[in-house]
Parts: structure tokens; C-alpha cells; sequence
């Protein structure tokens, strides 16, 4: 945006350019509609050149040896000297004249701008406090100011300084939208929307403010409305490909990455060299399991931009799906050698940890986190998964807690609701969950947390009645259908579980655990044919899981093939000799095959592994083993 509103800017900025402000918003050049009628600096049209006005650095220091004591020529001289990026002498002039004429509130600000440019910004901060004490009045003051006190970081002073402007010009558009930008970058996006749509009302045309205020509500998670901004300011630019980069970082929460997909290839045709977006495109191929192509754009992204450290942290992802651990923990590691204080790097690398057991080296991670950024709180709430999964509860709601007081958000109740829901301690994940549900109805996973809550506690309608609202909040949610299938499951309502079912297997048709959950709602509505075709597809794509082998054996056993039900029920006993359910089912075979002592041994070995037999079982088989042997 900088580049964008810079024919604007150039009415505030003096000749010298002045502080290292603006905009961080990343678009590329344009021509900005907002603020065109800025109140235009006495020397704003000065090019760089060894002359101002009428005279050169010769004549003015003839002029001044001859005369002295000339304040004027002694700032021309200066605003020269500036140009020429002789920074040390453009402030000895301003300064001299300054001593001659200590009232005059321009002297001030051309000394704080050469200060500002030579990396003084805090003494170049108080030269403009200087120009506003002779002349409070004056816009180019405070918005210099205000750029000084941005660079510093002292965002609520540089606000302060563009609100005091806002009634000093005629078209206060250009302040309103970096103060804007400002409370932006403060995470206060009420405001920075209220000021962005105020902007917009004034200028219909300025793409900057669309993109400002879509950015604001990606930040909010409102992706819609984020959407609905970036697509007006890509009607007005169309060539912004950084708001083409946010309208796919948009649509890929919504799961539209047909749509995502083409933002990017668009962004890189009009910007071939555009590493983000080989970034974000190769973070799509990792979500549709395209790793081949994945790690092509990323690669591209650290060839444009090796210090992209983005695209190694997520290249180092696809190495650790692919089982390449130390090509893995190599990226990360280079990642965080560029940037210490990487935060996804940070983040990714303890959560690998955590997968790995090594949860030492994981809290160190998240403690880094929170040391980097301690004010926010996923760094509290990866700890805290850390600890429970170490056993240290108290520990891991201690950090639950924390992240509660440093962002009382839905997101953080919902974490230590989890906590408490997985340690049986259902009252107070029902308060936690509630009051993420109170912060925020249209929380899908503080739904679906409900749901399995109301589960546990038997209150299946409930459950079902909750993950129906998280699909009517987000209709591609396979989480959502997957969750009520289950809870239709449990309630007997089989048609509709494999319904959600197979609804979530168009939307991933290669999760086998979707395939192996319809094939037994398949076996108990009586379905075992589309059971076994359910669970052949599962097998092929995973055939290293036990359970599938014993849901087959047991759709088999359905369908009367007793001898392929055993293949399949021997091969499940062999990868996993504790699934009570194989040796079970594998009972009732041999039963069916008459013989009997196995049957009852591997029924009493069931048993043994936790399996609920009816007392009724073996006596019964015990009882066709004797009518078998008198012959009846």
C-alpha cells in the first residue's frame, strides 16, 4: 500500500523523504484514490537535484559567507545537502538556522526529518514535537509525528496525533486510513474496520481501504466478508496479486480450494516471482496430499526468497508426513536460524515433538513461544497439551488457565474444556464449553466438543442436535458429519449415520476411517456386502490396521463366507494379539464350523481382554458340543 498512496504522500512529505513509514500492507503499485486533496508541503515538489529555487550549494555558501546570519539560506542549503543524502551537514545548517530564528516551526520539522533519515527517529520524534508547539495547527506536523511515533512503536501516540489531524484538512481520508492501518497493527479491529468502511463511504474507488478492511476481517476469521473485500479490490486493481493472496487465504478455511487455487496461479502469472504465493500454493498440495507438487512450490518460494521461512517450515511438514524426520527437523532448524523468534517454526517443531514422545524438547519449544510472544495464547495452550500428555494435569491447566487470563477468548475456554472433558471432570468442561459457546455461537469445534460431552452423558439427541447446528454453520464440515454419524450410530439411526457418512467420504474419499465407520453402520443395518467393498477400499489404501481386517472378517462371517471371515480374522489376531473383538468374532466361526473347543477358547480369551460376553455364550456352545457328540 505504501508504494500505492505514494502520489498522495508526497504532499505531506518533505524533500528528504523523511521517516521509514507508511503502510505494511504489501500491495503492489497503484494509483490511490484516497486523501488526493492533502494539504501540500512548501517543498514537496522538489526533485534531487544540486539546485533548489534559484541557487546551488555554491551560491548559497557564497551567499552565506557574504551575509550570514541568514536563516533562510541557511535551511535551503540544508534542503539541499538532505537531497544529496549529506545528512551530518544538512543538520549543522538547520541547526545554525535555527539559533538565528527559533520560532520558525518549518526549521524544526526539516531537522527531524534529516534526523529521521539518518536513523535518529526518536530525537527526529521530538524536532516535530517542536513544530507542533509553534504551530499546533498544522497537519504536516502531526502526521510526521504520527510516522515517527509508528516506526517507534508507539502506535496509541502516532493514533492520537491522526485523530488531532483528522479536522485540520479538508479531505481527512489519508489520515482516517492510516490510522486505520494503525489499529490494525494494534489488533484493534473494530476500529480499523470503523475507519477503513468510513474511507470507503468518502471513496468508493480507494481499492487500499477494501483491502485494508478484507485483511481486518481475516484477522477475525470472518472469511466471507474478507472475501466480499478483496474481490471489490481486485475490481479496482486488478493486477494486486496480494489481494489475490488473501482472498485464497480466505477461501482455504472455507475448504474452497478449487477457488484458492486459481487466486494463486493468477497472483504468480501477474507476479512471477511472487514467493508468498509458491508458498500458500504449495500449503494446498500439502492439504490435498500432493507432496510431489507441494515441495515443488515451495522450493520455487526459498529459490525467489531464501530467506522465506514460511515455505521451509512447511517444507519441512511434507518431510515429516513422508516419514523423512531429520529432512524435517533439518528445515525447521534452518528456519528458526534465520529467525530465532519464528513462531510457526517454534509451534511446528513442538508439535512434531509431541507426536514423537519427546515431550521435553516440546515444552521447550512452547516455552520459547511464550517468551517470543507472551501475550498471546497458543504458546499457553501447546504447553498445556504437552503437560497433559505427560501426565503433568496440573501443569497443563495451570497453562489452560494462562492463556484464559492473557486472551479470555472461545478459542482458550475451549482448550481447558477439552482438558477437563478427556479427565471425567464433565462440569466443568460444560462450563468451559459454554461460556466458549457464549463468546462465540458459531465456535464449530466448542460444538462438536458439546456433542461429544453430551455423549458421554448419554444425552445422544443433544449431541446429534449439536452437530447439526455446526453443519448448518459450516456445511463442508466433514468433522461435523462424521461426529453426528457416529452419534446416529449409537442412537440407531443407521440411514441417516451412513448418510453423514458418505457425505464425508465424497469430501475425502481416501480416509479410511470414514470408510471403515459406514462399513459397520453397513454390517448392523444389514448391509454386509457394501460392508466388505467399504472395507477392500480401506485395507488397500492401509492395509497395516488390524480393525479392518476384523470389520471385514465380521461382514464375511454375515454373509456366510465363514472361510474368508477366518483369513481375514487370523490376519487381524496376528497384527494385534489383544483386539478381544477378533478373537470373538472368530469364536462364533469356528462355532459355526463345529468346533467347538476353539470356539470357547477363544471366546474365554475374549473375555479375558475385556470383551462383554454374555454369561449365557459358552454354556450354550457347550451345549451344541454335547448334542453333537450324542449325535442329535
Amino acid at each position: 500500500m505504501r508504494a500505492s498512496l505514494a502520489g498522495v504522500v508526497v504532499g505531506l512529505v518533505m524533500c528528504i523523504g523523511g521517516c521509514a513509514s507508511g503502510s505494511q500492507s504489501h500491495r503492489p503499485a497503484a494509483d490511490s484514490s484516497v486523501g488526493q486533496h492533502e494539504p501540500v508541503s512548501r517543498q514537496s515538489q522538489v526533485k534531487p537535484t544540486e539546485q533548489i529555487g534559484d541557487m546551488s550549494i555554491e551560491e548559497l555558501t557564497q551567499a552565506i559567507a557574504a551575509k550570514g546570519g541568514d536563516a533562510a539560506k541557511y535551511r535551503q542549503r540544508g534542503r539541499l545537502y538532505a537531497r544529496n543524502g549529506k545528512l551530518d551537514l544538512a543538520i549543522v545548517d538547520f541547526t545554525s538556522a535555527i539559533k538565528i530564528k527559533p520560532g520558525w516551526a518549518d526549521l524544526y520539522l526539516d531537522r527531524g526529518l534529516a534526523l529521521c533519515q539518518s536513523g535518529d527517529i526518536e530525537q527526529g520524534a521530538n524536532e516535530f514535537s517542536k513544530a507542533i508547539a509553534i504551530d499546533g495547527k498544522s497537519p504536516e506536523y502531526r502526521w510526521r509525528r504520527a510516522s515517527a511515533y509508528s516506526d517507534l512503536g508507539r502506535l496509541d501516540d502516532a493514533i492520537a496525533d491522526l485523530t488531532v489531524m483528522l479536522p485540520l484538512v479538508s479531505d481527512p481520508t489519508l489520515a482516517q486510513f492510516r490510522r486505520g492501518e494503525l489499529y490494525k497493527q494494534k489488533g484493534d479491529y473494530d476500529r480499523a474496520i470503523s475507519d477503513a468502511t468510513e474511507v470507503i463511504q468518502q471513496k468508493p474507488e480507494a481499492s487500499e481501504a477494501f483491502y485494508l478492511r478484507g485483511l481486518c476481517y481475516k484477522h477475525m476469521q470472518e472469511y466471507e466478508k474478507g472475501i466480499a473485500d478483496f474481490t471489490e479490490t481486485v475490481r479496482l486493481d486488478p493486477k494486486n496479486y496480494y489481494a489475490l493472496l488473501e482472498r485464497a487465504n480466505c477461501l482455504m478455511p472455507l475448504s474452497r480450494r478449487a477457488e484458492a487455487l486459481a487466486d494463486l496461479n493468477l497472483a504468480i502469472d501477474i507476479n512471477p516471482g511472487f514467493s508468498e504465493a509458491y508458498t500458500n500454493r504449495g500449503n494446498i498440495w500439502i492439504q490435498l496430499r500432493q507432496f510431489d507438487r507441494a515441495i515443488k512450490d515451495l522450493d520455487k518460494a526459498v529459490e525467489l526468497e531464501p530467506k522465506q521461512v514460511l515455505a521451509i517450515v512447511a517444507r519441512g511438514d511434507i518431510y515429516k508426513r513422508m516419514g523423512q524426520t531429520e529432512k524435517a527437523l533439518a528445515d525447521w532448524q534452518a528456519a528458526l536460524k534465520i529467525k530465532p523468534d519464528c513462531l510457526v517454526a517454534l509451534q511446528t517443531r513442538g508439535d512434531f515433538y509431541v507426536d514423537q514422545h519427546r515431550y521435553d524438547e516440546a515444552i521447550a519449544d512452547f516455552t520459547s513461544l511464550i517468551a517470543v510472544s507472551p501475550k498471546e495464547n497458543f504458546g499457553y495452550q501447546h504447553r498445556a497439551f504437552a503437560y497433559f500428555m505427560m501426565g503433568k494435569t496440573d501443569k497443563a491447566l495451570a497453562d489452560a488457565t494462562a492463556a484464559i487470563n492473557v486472551t479470555p477468548n472461545a478459542q482458550s475456554y475451549h482448550v481447558r474444556g477439552n482438558m477437563y472433558l478427556r479427565l471425567g471432570m464433565l462440569d466443568k468442561a460444560k462450563q468451559d464449553i459454554d461460556k466458549a459457546l457464549e463468546l462465540d455461537p458459531k465456535f464449530v469445534r466448542s460444538l462438536l466438543l458439546r456433542a461429544d460431552l453430551h455423549t458421554k452423558q448419554g444425552q445422544l439427541s443433544a449431541a446429534i442436535l449439536d452437530c447439526s447446528t455446526a453443519i448448518e454453520i459450516d456445511p463442508k464440515s466433514c468433522e461435523a458429519r462424521f461426529r453426528r454419524g457416529i452419534a446416529y450410530m449409537d442412537h440407531k439411526g443407521l440411514e441417516n449415520a451412513i448418510s453423514d457418512f458418505s457425505a464425508c467420504i465424497e469430501m475425502d474419499p481416501e480416509d479410511t476411517t470414514l470408510l471403515a465407520c459406514r462399513a459397520m453402520a453397513y454390517i448392523d443395518s444389514k448391509k454386509p456386502e457394501k460392508a466388505v467393498a467399504d472395507l477392500d477400499k480401506a485395507i488397500a489404501l492401509d492395509p497395516n490396521k488390524a480393525r479392518y481386517y476384523c470389520d471385514r472378517g465380521l461382514a464375511q462371517f454375515r454373509l456366510h463366507r465363514v472361510d474368508k471371515a477366518l483369513v481375514d480374522l487370523n490376519k487381524a489376531i496376528d497384527m494385534d494379539p489383544r483386539m478381544g473383538t477378533a478373537y470373538y468374532n472368530r469364536g462364533f466361526c469356528y462355532a459355526m464350523q463345529t468346533e467347538y473347543d476353539k470356539a470357547i477358547a477363544d471366546i474365554n480369551r475374549a473375555k479375558e481382554l475385556g470383551v462383554n460376553v454374555s454369561p449365557k455364550l459358552i454354556p450354550n456352545i457347550q451345549d451344541a458340543q454335547r448334542k453333537q457328540a450324542l449325535g442329535k
